[in-house]
């Protein structure tokens, strides 16, 4: 609503935390099965999907008339997300899990 009003752009951000997946790589052994067994190639593709559901997530605010841009990649969140915001200059943040 607060975007709408205000006719500001929304900028919906994941930071996929690359760490967990080189310091803890038994957690996600049964993902990689029948895959190139990496965390690289698992990181892609857990990238690709989180970039398909955010487009989905776009295409419904942007039928309320509210503009929105995905942005997705890897990274350490607490830093990256402070970074993004410093280097796209935003205002309001709203943080969801």
């Amino acid at each position: 609503m607060i975007a709408k009003a205000l006719k500001s752009t929304i900028s919906l951000l994941n930071v996929i935390n690359e760490s967990v997946f080189k310091e803890q790589p038994s957690l996600f052994s049964g993902y990689l099965r029948g895959t190139k067994s990496n965390e690289e190639s698992f990181l892609v593709q857990i990238i690709d999907r989180t970039e398909s559901m955010l487009q989905r997530i776009c295409f419904e605010i942007e039928k309320k008339g509210i503009k929105i841009i995905p942005h997705v990649f890897s990274g350490i969140p607490k830093k990256d997300i402070l970074k993004f915001v410093k280097d796209n200059k935003i205002d309001l943040i709203a943080i969801g899990s």
